[in-house]
């Protein structure tokens, strides 16, 4: 089973969390067990030290002969030891040989390492010991003029001391954990709540298609402007499927008008049986030219309606090599005049959508030039594609509707051609970040065309 964002947000809190307490139980049980022993350790120098130097009890030579005295001597020696320490620590003498003396409760255990002591000195020997199933400290220290002492203190309370700190902070962990854990469930599910909102909203929008949904969230944070940006997204699919609605029906207006003139010229010819081949003729030459116009329609149409056309190459490039190369394809099948004004200005563009957006300015001021003696201008410089030509012009009310997609004035509704010329250059220059041109030219027509950036 796959776990939501917020349970593993949980988790991660609680995992944390348990670390963090796990990390400090174990530094917090380490630094007081060290402290513990360096106590207990300091406590047992200190003490071998007093008694070693005299400080308690007497401090006189331990010898051989001392081994034959009689048993009250002997009792009267352990009496001393017992009087030379308190009940806190047990203190055990040993002779010159290794032998044990006496001690002031449990025997200790005496090892090579303690032997060793007895007739020289030494720093102190300090250990772990177990006796009878019990742990002690205990140190081993030289006694000047011969022997050792031995002093030990019981670490069983210690260690069970520590043993019940290790315990607590191990619940107290736990505790943490589990804690951590409920928070970050709290939070994740807080946070996570308008995550979940937007997710379904997402699926809504998948399921139902409709994307009038709106997701408002007031909010100022991330999630809030995700929200934003989700509407946006959701504003702008919107307006793209309504373009391409409007799209699919101008396009099918468009085309009926040359689908039913073929379709009328094709009845004629087949009812025109003595038709004269000059009528005949001409009668398949309009049919010629409509379809051409269709076939120029629907190219355009799929272009605006599916974005298909080659992905751009973005390169610097000369505007006078777009517009040459506009210009030679127009002169191939226009014999009107064309003067150029032309100074080199280089750009970052795409060859191929540049030199489309120019041939279209130029057909756009063929179209509308009556007089075919007359010439159309075309002018570069300056990042500027200016085409000049002498039509009727364009009302200052009518200059951003041009570029609308199947728009015609009322006056040049006969007019030839798809009506998706210059919405195919405002899509060129809109991609490369210019700016389309309208003005009035000097002396009757119209400029037309678009400015770019300059490298």
């Amino acid at each position: 089973m796959r776990l939501g964002l917020g349970a593993r947000l949980a988790i991660a809190f609680a995992l944390l969390a348990a670390v963090t307490a796990l990390v400090t139980a174990g530094v917090a049980s380490a630094s007081t067990n060290r402290r513990v022993k360096n106590d207990v350790d300091q406590f047992l120098r200190e003490r071998a030290a007093d008694i070693a130097e005299g400080r308690r009890g007497p401090a006189r030579p331990l010898i051989d002969e001392r081994l034959g005295e009689d048993a009250s001597a002997v009792a009267t020696d352990r009496l001393s030891v017992r009087r030379a320490v308190e009940a806190d620590a047990i203190v055990q003498l040993i002779d010159e040989q290794g032998r044990r003396i006496s001690s002031s409760g449990i025997e200790l255990p005496i090892e090579e390492a303690d032997v060793s002591f007895t007739d020289r000195f030494a720093p102190a020997l300090l250990r772990t010991v177990e006796i009878d199933g019990e742990e002690f400290r205990m140190i081993t220290v030289h006694i000047a003029g011969g022997g050792a002492v031995q002093v030990a203190q019981s670490i069983a309370t210690t260690n069970a001391l520590l043993g019940e700190i290790r315990a607590e902070l191990w619940l107290l962990g736990l505790g943490l954990s589990s804690a951590a854990g409920l928070v970050g469930w709290g939070v994740a599910s807080g946070t996570t709540r308008p995550l979940r909102r937007l997710t379904r909203s997402v699926e809504s929008v998948r399921e139902s298609q409709d994307l009038s949904q709106s997701l408002a969230l007031d909010r100022s944070d991330e999630l809030g402007r995700l929200a934003n940006e989700f509407d946006e997204l959701l504003r702008t699919l919107a307006a793209s499927r309504r373009q391409q609605q409007q799209l699919v029906q101008d396009a099918a207006h468009e085309l009926r008008t040359p689908l039913t003139s073929v379709r009328a010229n094709i009845d004629f010819l087949e009812r025109a049986d003595d038709l004269d081949e000059p009528e005949r003729q001409a009668t398949l030459a309009s049919i010629k030219a409509e379809l051409a116009e269709l076939s120029d329609l629907l190219a355009e149409v799929v272009e605006l309606a599916t974005e298909s056309r080659d992905a751009a190459t973005f390169e610097a490039l000369d505007l006078v090599t777009a517009a040459e190369a506009a210009l030679a394809q127009f002169e191939l099948r226009s014999s009107r005049p064309v003067e150029r004004s032309m100074a080199s200005t280089f750009v970052t563009g795409d060859l191929a959508a540049l030199t489309r957006a120019i041939g279209n300015l130029v057909a756009n001021a063929d179209k509308y030039t009556a007089d075919t003696g007359i010439a159309v201008e075309v002018r570069v410089g300056a990042g500027e594609v200016i085409v000049a030509d002498r039509g009727p012009g364009v009302p200052s009310h009518q200059r951003e509707a041009i570029f609308e997609r199947f728009w015609r004035a009322d006056e040049a509704r006969s007019a030839s051609g798809s009506g998706l010329g210059l919405a195919i250059v405002k899509k060129a220059v809109d991609e490369h970040g210019g700016s389309v041109i309208v003005r009035d030219r000097p002396g009757g027509g119209s400029e037309i065309g678009f400015r770019l950036p300059t490298t």
